[in-house]
């Protein structure tokens, strides 16, 4: 069940990531003037760093 939600996750992390690159300038734009994302980017990548179970290829 864990590794179906997992999937799922990675799933959406990876639309999210080429949507990202796509627009990449559009999104450093909206996330320099976004203070609430500063404050969450370094934890997420913390956690991210952490967890290293959803690799982005496949």
């Amino acid at each position: 069940m864990a590794d179906l939600v997992w999937s799922q996750i990675c799933y959406w992390l990876k639309l999210l990531m080429s949507y990202a690159v796509d627009n990449a300038s559009q999104v450093f734009q909206m996330a320099r003037n976004d203070q609430v994302f500063k404050g969450v980017a370094p934890r997420f990548l913390k956690w991210w760093k952490k967890r290293k179970k959803c690799h982005m290829n496949g």
